[in-house]
Parts: C-alpha cells; sequence; structure tokens
C-alpha cells in the first residue's frame, strides 16, 4: 500500500471519528461555567486583568486565553466558536503526532497501528470535547516533540525555538507546572 493510501485512511479514520462524537457528544458550553481547570468566565470578561491577577493556582495563560476568547466573542456565538477552536486543536494534534511518527518510525504498518489507535483513544476524543487545557497542552507536547526530534536531526535553531517557547507555553498553560510555585523558588 503506498504511503498516499496509508495517510489518507489514517485522516479519514480520524475525520470519521471525530464526526461521530461530535454528533453523539459535543463540545458542552453550559459546563464552561462549572469546571475546576480554569476561573469563573463572568470574573474574567467582567475583572480581566483583576482575576488574572489574583489567579493563584490556576494555570495563567489558560486563564489569559480564556478570558480573551470570552470578552472578544459575542456571548450568542461562544459555544461554536469554542467548537471550532476545539475541532481544529485536535487536527493540529493529529497531524503533530503523524508527523513524529513519520519522523521515528519508519515501517508503515507500525506507524499505521499507532496512527489508528491515537484517532480511536478514548481520552482524546474526550479531550476534545472537555473545555479545558487538557487538548492545547498536549497539542503543544506534540509539536514540541516533533520540534525536539526535527532540532536533533538537522540542527536548524528554529525548531530549538520552536521546543522552547511551547515548552514555556505548557509551563503557564498547565497548573501542575506553575511557574511561581515551581521556578521561582529554585
Amino acid at each position: 500500500m503506498s504511503v498516499l493510501k496509508l495517510a489518507k485512511s489514517s485522516w479519514a479514520i480520524y475525520f470519521l471519528t471525530r464526526l461521530v462524537f461530535h454528533v453523539l457528544h459535543p463540545l458542552d458550553w453550559a459546563n464552561a461555567y462549572v469546571r475546576w481547570q480554569h476561573l469563573d468566565l463572568a470574573a474574567l470578561k467582567s475583572d480581566y486583568w483583576i482575576s488574572l491577577f489574583n489567579c493563584h493556582m490556576q494555570p495563567p495563560l489558560f486563564n489569559a486565553l480564556l478570558g480573551a476568547f470570552v470578552k472578544i466573542v459575542p456571548e450568542c456565538y461562544e459555544e461554536a466558536v469554542a467548537r471550532f477552536i476545539y475541532i481544529g486543536l485536535g487536527v493540529l494534534s493529529f497531524m503533530g503526532f503523524r508527523r513524529l511518527l513519520f519522523e521515528t518510525i519508519r515501517h508503515d504498518g507500525v506507524r499505521r497501528f499507532f496512527e489508528f489507535a491515537y484517532a480511536v483513544m478514548p481520552p482524546i476524543l474526550f479531550a476534545e470535547r472537555w473545555l479545558g487545557y487538557t487538548l492545547p497542552v498536549m497539542c503543544c507536547l506534540t509539536w514540541m516533540a516533533y520540534a525536539l526530534s526535527r532540532w536533533v536531526k538537522c540542527g536548524l535553531r528554529r525548531y530549538w525555538y520552536c521546543y522552547l517557547v511551547l515548552g514555556m507555553s505548557i509551563v503557564l498553560m498547565r497548573s501542575l507546572y506553575h511557574a511561581l510555585v515551581w521556578f521561582v523558588p529554585c
């Protein structure tokens, strides 16, 4: 089977599973007001800077992006735009994962297995429907691994800089790696 057919089949499985899951279990914007991974959306909308300043253990970059989102996007379109963004992040994650596989695995059958496994893996399917930093962090991690792999192979600085920027964004996006807690005391 040619490489083109393999690529088309993995994309077909990916989009088919996403279509089914977006119909059966779409991203529910109403849950955005009861999640624990971000600050209160009403506070981000009304007192953006004060909310970010007082965010304590919440992920600052994710809250900054979410706050900008709720301030810019009209309320009637928030759910549709959030779904579109998370679909896009899912596609970017899959694209980064595929590039990383093409970079690291030469055997077509093994690469195809991992592509199909990624396309149907339940945690990934649900991360794309859950408003939280899980999917943006996963997207950054896949592209970060790809950038590191490319930098090791060809030595171009742009891949190293991409790796560093993505790593810094993960530190600011995920509360576990909060810069004030872990890096300032060190």
